[in-house]
Formats: C-alpha cells, sequence, structure tokens
C-alpha cells in the first residue's frame, strides 16, 4: 500500500499504479457524428469482504472528475482519482460517509491538480461540503435531495428479525426504479419489512415530498426522525430541511422556519437550508428579514445565484427597485466571471494569482465577444441573466410569494403571478 494512503484501507485495499488502458477501436457516439476511445482508468482494488455500500460511488466519481476537468487537469489523472474517490467512498455505509478527507489521498493521485491550479484542491474534504444546490434542484423551493442507504447500526439494534439482504435489495430497487410507482411501492416494501429503519422512511418521504405528497411526505420523514433521536442519533439535516419543504407547501410555515434553522446547524446543509428559511421568510411577509438572511448567505457564497436572484425578488417585492437593481447587475456579471458560462470562483482558493488569471481571461473573452458583436441571446442558456431570465428556473422550487415577485420584477410591474402549492395561479401585489 501507498503510505499516504488512509489508515482506513486495509490490506486488501491497495492503490494501483498501473498507466491507462486506452481502446484501440475508435467508437462512433449514438450517430452525434462525434467519435471516441474508452478509457479503463484503475486506481484501487477492493475486495468483496471491504466492499461496504456502492451508494453514491458514481456520484462520487462524476464529481471528481467535473472538479478536475474545472480545473484543468489532464483527464487521465483526473480519472485515476476519480476511481480512487469512488472506490474509497465503497468502504462505508450512505452517499458520503466513505468520501475521504484530502488527507487521505495519495500524493500521486493529486499532483495533477497542484499542478493546474498552483495548490491542492479540497473538493474531496468533507467540511464545507453543499450539496444539492445547483439551480436544478426539484420541488419544493431548494430540496436536499440524496437518498440514504439502511441504517448502518439497524441491524445490531434488531437482531436477525430483519433480512438484511433483502433490505438491501428492496433499497437498489427503489433507487433504479423508472417510475413514481415503482419507487414508491419498493420503499413501502422495505418499510414493511424494517419499521424502524429510518433510512427507509426518509427515501420514501423524499419521493413522496417530489411529487406532491405533502402530508405523507411529513408523515415519513417525522417518524424517521424520531426513530434517529431515539437512538440517540442527530437528526439528519438533510430530513430536517426536507421536512420544512414539505409543511411549508401545506401551510405550516412557522414550524418549517424551525426546521430549516435545525438544518442549517449542520454545515453540510447550512447555506441550502438557510435560503429556505430566506424564502419562507419572504413568502410569510417578514421581508426585512428574508432580506438579511440572504445577505447573510451571500457574504459568504458571493457565487449563490439563486439567493442572488431572490435577493433581488426581496427587494423588489419590498419596493427597493434601486436596490433591486443592484443585485440583478451583480448576479448577471458574476459567477462564471463577466456573464460567461464558466466560473472564475471556481479558481478562488487556488490563489490570487489564478484568479486573476482566470478572470483575466474572461473579461478578453467578453472584450472579443462585443467587438465581434455576439449578443446577450447567443451566449448560451446557462449565463446567469439567461437562467433567471423567466421564472421557470424557480417556479417548483422557490415558495409562490417569492416566484411572483421575480415575475413582477422581470416584468418591471408591481404585480406579479405564480403558481400555488394547490395548483392555482395566484396574483400578488408588492409595494
Amino acid at each position: 500500500s501507498s503510505s499516504s494512503s488512509s489508515s482506513l484501507l486495509s490490506s486488501s485495499y491497495r492503490y494501483i499504479p498501473e498507466h491507462a488502458l486506452i481502446s484501440d477501436r475508435v467508437y462512433n457516439l449514438n450517430g452525434s457524428g462525434k467519435r471516441a476511445k474508452v478509457v479503463f482508468q484503475p486506481a484501487a482494488r477492493i475486495s468483496s469482504e471491504d466492499m461496504v455500500d456502492t451508494t453514491g460511488a458514481g456520484d462520487a466519481f462524476i464529481g471528481t472528475v467535473a472538479k478536475g476537468l474545472s480545473c484543468g487537469a489532464d483527464i487521465l489523472k483526473t480519472l485515476r482519482l476519480a476511481t480512487f474517490v469512488a472506490a474509497q467512498k465503497c468502504l462505508q455505509v450512505g452517499a458520503r460517509a466513505g468520501l475521504p478527507f484530502r488527507e487521505e489521498v495519495p500524493e500521486e493521485l493529486m499532483y495533477p491538480f497542484a499542478a493546474s491550479s498552483g495548490e491542492l484542491p479540497t473538493a474531496t474534504s468533507r467540511k464545507g461540503r453543499r450539496s444539492a444546490m445547483t439551480t436544478g434542484a426539484i420541488s419544493a423551493f431548494l430540496l436536499a435531495f440524496s437518498f440514504s442507504a439502511p441504517n448502518e447500526t439497524f441491524a445490531a439494534i434488531n437482531g436477525s428479525s430483519v433480512d438484511m439482504n433483502k433490505l438491501s435489495q428492496l433499497f437498489n430497487q427503489a433507487m433504479n426504479a423508472s417510475s413514481y410507482e415503482d419507487a414508491e411501492n419498493a420503499w413501502s416494501k422495505a418499510i414493511e419489512l424494517a419499521p424502524n429503519n429510518s433510512a427507509a422512511l426518509s427515501n420514501r418521504g423524499t419521493l413522496r415530498l417530489q411529487a406532491g405528497q405533502w402530508s405523507d411526505a411529513i408523515e415519513d420523514l417525522q417518524r424517521s426522525i424520531e426513530i434517529d433521536v431515539k437512538e440517540g442519533k442527530t437528526a439528519d439535516a438533510s430530513v430536517l430541511n426536507n421536512l420544512g419543504n414539505a409543511k411549508g407547501a401545506v401551510g405550516d410555515w412557522e414550524s418549517a422556519m424551525d426546521d430549516f434553522l435545525k438544518a442549517s446547524k449542520d454545515d453540510s446543509m447550512r447555506e441550502i437550508a438557510l435560503a429556505n428559511y430566506a424564502l419562507a421568510a419572504f413568502e410569510t411577509g417578514m421581508d426585512e428579514l428574508a432580506v438579511k438572511t440572504a445577505q447573510t448567505i451571500l457574504r459568504k457564497d458571493p457565487e449563490f445565484w439563486d439567493m442572488r436572484a431572490a435577493l433581488t425578488a426581496f427587494h423588489w417585492g419590498a419596493g427597493d427597485l434601486d436596490k433591486a437593481e443592484y443585485e440583478w447587475q451583480t448576479l448577471c456579471t458574476s459567477g462564471r466571471g463577466f456573464g460567461q458560462s464558466e466560473s472564475a470562483e471556481g479558481v478562488r482558493s487556488f490563489g490570487d494569482v489564478a484568479y486573476a488569471s482566470k478572470l483575466l481571461e474572461q473579461q478578453l473573452k467578453q472584450q472579443l465577444d462585443i467587438a465581434a458583436g455576439v449578443t446577450e441571446d447567443e451566449l448560451g442558456n446557462d449565463t446567469p441573466c439567461q437562467l433567471y431570465k423567466t421564472t421557470d428556473t424557480v417556479a417548483g422550487r422557490w415558495p409562490p410569494r417569492p416566484t411572483a415577485a421575480l415575475d413582477a420584477y422581470l416584468r418591471v410591474k408591481d404585480v406579479g403571478q405564480a403558481l400555488d402549492y394547490d395548483g392555482i395561479v395566484k396574483e400578488y401585489k408588492f409595494k
């Protein structure tokens, strides 16, 4: 084993330093006209005894590849690191528990990132990890969407009363289901088999939340939390956040905001839970609290575009038109650098030189676009202004009042419309 490998690694889990294997044959990609070769890039071997849970391994792999590409790292070396991260994740139960700390990754694997950026990245650190914060999140405003594996201590607590192999099969069946009905059925069978399995309940609750089954979702999510607390565990922050989403959908905003605050105590959920808290505050007419909360979030993370758009809506709804315009202009020129589709903030953690270099690169790109007569509409649909050019990006994720405030801003009106949780379009009057 490599001397820099994690102490968690057993003798059967070894770093494999072979070079990548690249196919001689070139393949056509689905008639797209593009061609590619197949790459096999090993990094680790895990024995069947060490393999615990593959949940989240694919996400760990893809996330690491995305990070490598954003840093400009060599793709083959990036694939090796991604394979290592995915493999180590499989050593523990759950989608996140096994993700390695920086010090658990061999230096040989981190080198391409250091070489590309001048500093080692922290993408594989457990600290400060933000989940489900993309603008593509689904359901009631910002949903912390991640399915859990069967509880780590469940078998020990329940002895031999539950067939854990059968339970795992039902989990896999539910997570790979092609329809809501099939997934609901599989989760229900898992709960019937193991009524006190909090993971099965939280997963079914999350599924029901996505489907708009608010009351049923509340029942499942609340029960999941109660089971964990009874077993001496801390309530899962993502479950608390989703419970708040469901409560808000049925109009229980006071309790929902309390759940969001509790969820925000967990570093991994802080921003998404506080964002929901801000949206809930505006929904209930506490405009000043909504503005202050959004500003707090943006001071820590100025690249949280959803919250920047929300703050635009908050100001407009409160009658602060100049402040709304300022936040909108900040959104349009932020994040991906000069309104482009690649974020300069992605390299800020690598030092001032890397950040300044990226900003200069994007500024030159903007100037060239202007000189060539490229319009904003031609820059693509993933630039900040384009993403929020209509309320389509936020509809179904934000509560109705902030959605209507953004609608009013975009149409330069004091009246906005939004679809409410009951499926009826409602009109809101602002200052």
